[in-house]
């Protein structure tokens, strides 16, 4: 729930009730705050939302991670292509830039969060990366995007990258938006990142589901 409290201190208003997360995001701030940050390495993500809605974003590098240190290049390289000024400072609005070609070698969190982020900017955009992230799917995420209205067509195997993201259609907040939590978590924390991009308000829900033994 670190994304929630993030989202939060940002200026969000963030309810979650019986596995339905309700974000009101009508009026937001730029910075994100270091004693949040610092918990979760993912807090990196709200990077990229935050440029595409106000055109300037500052976070702390994230931390979070026991494992080690875990680089962001990947990830700053893709914002710096879509046309970021990365101190980390942006342009005047959403990505400059509409129309990139996006490799992001085999970071998935990079690729998660930017494909929803990049699904409602009104560009055309490729998000691709090594052979070993053509394994990694990202289908429930893109069918979550597609029941919005969003267009992203599957380059190779459907439900994995490459994927082509071509704007936003008549987008479809009338309904909660569902998408599995128990593939990756990540796909939950792409939209709950991305989703104040399209609208001042949405509905999330998530469905989890697991095997019986």
């Amino acid at each position: 729930w670190s994304v929630g409290q993030i989202l939060g201190a940002l200026g969000a208003d963030v309810e979650r009730s019986s596995g339905t997360v309700r974000i009101s995001a009508e009026s937001i701030a730029d910075t994100a705050p270091y004693d949040l940050v610092r918990r979760m390495r993912a807090s990196v993500c709200v990077m990229g939302p935050l440029l595409a809605r106000l055109g300037r974003a500052v976070v702390s590098l994230p931390g979070g991670c026991i494992i080690g240190d875990r680089p962001v290049d990947l990830h700053i390289r893709g914002l710096k292509a879509l046309g970021a000024e990365v101190e980390i400072e942006g342009g005047n609005g959403p990505f400059p830039v509409k129309k990139a070609e996006l490799f992001l070698g085999n970071a998935g969190t990079a690729v998660r969060t930017l494909t929803a982020a990049l699904a409602f900017c009104g560009g055309e955009y490729r998000v691709d990366g090594v052979a070993r992230m053509h394994e990694r799917p990202i289908g429930d995420l893109v069918d979550a995007l597609r029941a919005l209205g969003c267009r992203v067509d599957d380059l190779g195997q459907p439900g994995y990258p490459p994927l082509a993201l071509l704007g936003p259609a008549r987008l479809d907040l009338s309904r909660p938006v569902r998408v599995r939590g128990d593939v990756s978590s990540q796909f939950l924390t792409a939209l709950l990142l991305a989703l104040p991009l399209a609208s001042d308000e949405a509905d999330l829900a998530s469905k989890l589901s697991a095997a019986a033994d």
